[in-house]
């Protein structure tokens, strides 16, 4: 009887003996190339997450192969020789696939509405004035006239 591990192909195990991140290495919107079994794909990163043990995982859409979606995904994972974020060769892109990448980043953010996130505005001293004095003139009314 086979098992799946029977089928996948003998495939080197490049990432043996280094540390498994706790910390996220790559921002959101991030173009990367992983490894999927022998494969080499381009990919921008859609989601952070930390998997079940507490590592840095990422779920990656792929740019080389339209509509397919890779969850759970570990840099230079040294548990999984098969499916991985390759540091090295992300490094190594070239300059069409960083175009096409782009190209496909903001039409996959266009179609799901993302907005980009920005930090809210801040007050200035004299509205931050104005709003004090008008809380506590809310506050004075409710104390006073309101029971």
């Amino acid at each position: 009887m086979k098992t799946n591990t029977d089928t996948l192909p003998k495939v080197k195990n490049v990432n043996k003996g280094k540390y498994r991140l706790k910390k996220h290495k790559y921002k959101l919107w991030d173009i990367v190339v992983l490894k999927w079994i022998g494969e080499r794909e381009i990919g921008f990163i859609s989601e952070l997450k930390m998997n079940r043990e507490g590592f840095a995982s990422y779920t990656i859409r792929s740019v080389s192969k339209q509509a397919c979606i890779y969850y759970d995904l570990e840099v230079d994972d040294p548990t999984d020789p098969y499916c991985y974020v390759s540091t090295i060769l992300t490094e190594n892109i070239t300059d069409g696939e960083k175009t096409l990448a782009t190209e496909r980043i903001q039409s996959y953010k266009t179609r799901t509405n993302v907005v980009s996130e920005t930090q809210p505005k801040r007050l200035s001293n004299n509205e931050r004035s104005e709003l004090d004095i008008q809380i506590n003139k809310q506050k004075e009314f409710l104390d006073e006239n309101f029971w």
